[in-house]
């Protein structure tokens, strides 16, 4: 139970907590090693069968599957700490485009690893998130490359019917709640201004 209970949503998630918690268990797990194979020896020797310890070995790959959960969704909220918290023009764009496609990668191994009979909707959650954001990465680049003033900036903005609403400041979170980056044909145009 402690190693395959996990939360089903983000919100729900102390991740320091459940990563720390996860990782001791799996010592504790391997620590069990050397007891089980004494065991299973002694069976041998004795010529009999009463546990073949195949749910130890479940135990071992679901409390390891667990970590690796966690430690995906560990980078995600960083990752959403960065589009959230940090201004848009202090983002490296090439590394957030890398981080968010190993991010991507990684979770996808994971669903394909995930033991069929058990439902993951953490792991669910977590690649939808991934999957608002992946398909506008290529808009951030050009927003990124662009040699964008403010006035490129506000005409971007009033374009999609939010006038007077940049900011400084302004977050990926915010650039995609108004739907900027929805707005494809606009930013290929209006970057190509930008740069000459």
């Amino acid at each position: 139970e402690k190693a395959t209970t996990i939360p089903t949503t983000l919100k729900d998630i102390d991740i320091d907590l459940c990563l720390q918690n996860s990782k001791k268990l799996c010592v504790k797990i391997d620590e069990l090693k050397p007891r089980v194979d004494e065991a299973i020896r002694q069976q041998k020797v004795m010529e009999v069968s009463f546990n073949n310890f195949e749910r130890y070995e479940l135990l071992k790959i679901a409390a390891k599957f667990t970590v690796k959960l966690y430690e995906a969704v560990d980078q995600w909220l960083k990752l959403s700490v960065t589009m959230t918290k940090i201004p848009f023009k202090e983002i490296n764009v090439e590394i957030f485009k890398k981080d968010i496609q190993s991010l991507k990668d990684h979770a996808e191994k994971l669903k394909e690893e995930s033991p069929k009979e058990t439902e993951y909707p953490l792991l669910d959650e977590l690649l939808s998130k991934i999957n608002e954001i992946e398909p506008y990465i290529k808009q951030l680049q050009q927003l990124s490359h662009g040699k964008m003033q403010l006035r490129h900036w506000n005409l971007l903005f009033e374009s999609c019917d939010h006038k007077d609403q940049y900011h400084d400041e302004i977050t990926i979170g915010e650039l995609l709640r108004f739907g900027i980056l929805f707005a494809k044909e606009k930013i290929n145009e209006i970057t190509a201004t930008s740069q000459g």
